[in-house]
């Protein structure tokens, strides 16, 4: 498998020697930089390829990861400022070790707000970026783990069809939502965002599941087909306007305006939570080892690619730390299979699902004009 690092240069933008003016891009295009782009470059690109030698530290397999990481540096990006290579904006590690390539993992530090569509198409491996990045991250996931610890612009994980995202931190408008011309949004996979959400998350969402703790704003899951959503936080106004399926789970009843037409509330049982919240801790203990192995987390530099701590300045705050922020997530999710339910959006003859967890008693569920109550035991 492959370990390949990328680290944004220091001074990235400075104008060299020799050089007319230098100028920020206002965009770069990211959509080449991912791990599926550079290992298929080392399966296809020249013949290049690593033998056993390699794995073992012969000199052929020293030339051969030298080979490799030449190629990935001189990658070429498109800018707003004109052509660029990888080797312009980053420092490039590149590492070969015994296993599958598809548990092969990429590592990118730095600000990279600027760079759009990074990681598109993901569909395998462990990709780990520590740094707020811009618009259309990981659109067109298809598999593999996704880990972001910064900011995302807006349209990330857009048409996302598989594979398991982690977000540590806000994310624009329009989050997960459908490709341009696309009828369908998300189709499948895990994500959960560990920060607030713009508009229009969710948009006419088919398949998968999504846990957000923090606000969200308007227009959550609009037109939605199916799928789960997960809500530990406050929801802006028209909310699941024209759902026909899907299940939206409400840790409490901070909502605004809907935008749907909902049925009378009822408390029930349900028997599947469960096995989703079970589902749920599954995924973030496996994400929370990880990033405590020490590939990630510091070591030796043989063992080590990065410390995401100190990669994104949490080495000095334990509030801060990722992994200390998913063992909240997890501690906050409900515990009880009761909940108040009702039914919509009834204008469309929808059959989706609004779950509130809290004190059934207490539950008072405001819904545009009118006030929700659970209906009482008969």
């Amino acid at each position: 498998m492959y370990l390949i690092r990328l680290i944004q240069k220091n001074d990235l933008w400075k104008k060299r020697q020799g050089e007319s003016d230098r100028r920020r891009p206002n965009w770069i295009d990211g959509s080449t930089i991912s791990l599926d782009a550079f290992v298929s470059a080392v399966s296809l690109g020249g013949g290049i390829s690593l033998d056993r030698g390699a794995a073992l530290g012969s000199s052929a397999g020293e030339h051969s990861l030298e080979a490799i990481s030449q190629g990935i540096r001189m990658r070429r990006l498109r800018s707003s400022e004109g052509e660029l290579r990888v080797a312009d904006c980053f420092d490039v590690e590149v590492r070969y070790e015994e296993g599958d390539v598809a548990r092969s993992v990429l590592v990118i530090t730095g600000e990279l707000q600027v760079f759009e569509g990074l990681c598109q198409g993901t569909t395998f491996g462990t990709t780990l970026v520590c740094g707020s990045v811009g618009d259309r991250f990981g659109a067109g996931q298809r598999g593999g783990d996704l880990l972001l610890i910064g900011n995302a612009g807006s349209e990330a994980l857009m048409d996302k069809r598989s594979g398991w995202s982690l977000i540590h931190g806000n994310v624009g408008d329009r989050f997960a939502g459908p490709a341009p011309g696309d009828l369908s949004g998300m189709r499948g996979g895990d994500t959960i965002v560990l920060g607030d959400v713009g508009n229009r998350a969710c948009e006419r969402m088919r398949r998968g599941s999504v846990y957000i703790q923090g606000r969200v704003g308007e227009y959550l899951a609009h037109s939605w087909i199916a799928g789960t959503i997960y809500v530990d936080g406050e929801l802006g106004r028209q909310w699941c306007a024209g759902m026909r399926r899907g299940s939206l789970l409400l840790r409490e009843p901070k909502v605004s305006e809907c935008g749907a037409s909902l049925s009378m509330t009822r408390s029930c049982e349900l028997s599947f939570l469960p096995i989703l919240w079970k589902h749920i801790r599954s995924l973030v203990g496996k994400t929370v080892k990880e990033l405590r192995s020490p590939i990630f987390s510091g070591g030796s530099p043989h063992d080590s690619l990065c410390d995401y701590r100190k990669s994104c300045g949490m080495a000095e705050s334990q509030e801060a730390d990722t992994t200390v922020a998913m063992e909240r997530f997890i501690q906050r999710l409900p515990t009880s299979n009761q909940v108040i339910r009702c039914f919509g959006d009834l204008e469309r003859n929808g059959q989706g699902e609004v779950l509130v967890f809290g004190e059934i008693a207490d539950v008072d569920l405001q819904v545009g004009n009118s006030r929700l109550q659970v209906a009482e035991e008969s």
